[in-house]
């Protein structure tokens, strides 16, 4: 049987994109009851009493903690943006960032990252772009378990003993 595989840069940096998603979902569920309390008010009147009013008070409590939920993800979510920032602002070619950025933490396609990579006036191919890429990554992976000594609580698990 095979051990867990070791957190990685890769993971690292695919951090952000999964902060983003967690975010976007706790959004949707705020929204969601934030609609059925606003379908209560509307059906129940602002004065109703009984059941229906216990039922929207249900919902607001819901909506108050998932709004609570929210804000510490949206919290994580700046952060985890900010240390990987950090840490593609230590790659020592401005390409390698370039990539990294466009690629890890504004979470674009290749043919978006391209785009991204032609306003600074660089312009590859796709195999030159890949290859760029993976040089990155070959230094990310070099890089990371230093940065991940400097910087205790980055890695997922570890998070919680850093506190």
């Amino acid at each position: 049987m095979e051990g867990k595989r070791e957190y990685g840069a890769e993971d690292f940096l695919r951090s952000v994109k999964e902060a983003r998603i967690e975010k976007r979902r706790c959004e949707f569920r705020l929204e969601e009851l934030r609609s059925q309390c606003e379908r209560m008010t509307a059906a129940y009147g602002p004065s109703a009493g009984g059941e229906g009013e216990l039922h929207k008070d249900a919902l607001l409590i819901a909506a108050a903690e998932q709004t609570e939920i929210l804000r510490g993800k949206v919290i994580a979510y700046v952060r985890r943006i900010a240390v990987v920032e950090d840490f593609i602002a230590g790659l020592p070619d401005v390409r390698q960032r370039m990539i990294l950025r466009l690629r890890y933490i504004d979470v674009l396609g290749w043919n978006s990252v391209r785009e991204g990579l032609q306003e600074y006036g660089l312009y590859y191919e796709d195999r030159q772009m890949f290859r760029l890429h993976g040089a990155a990554l070959a230094e990310a992976r070099k890089r990371f378990p230093a940065y991940a000594e400097e910087h205790p609580g980055i890695i997922p698990n570890e998070e919680a003993k850093a506190v």
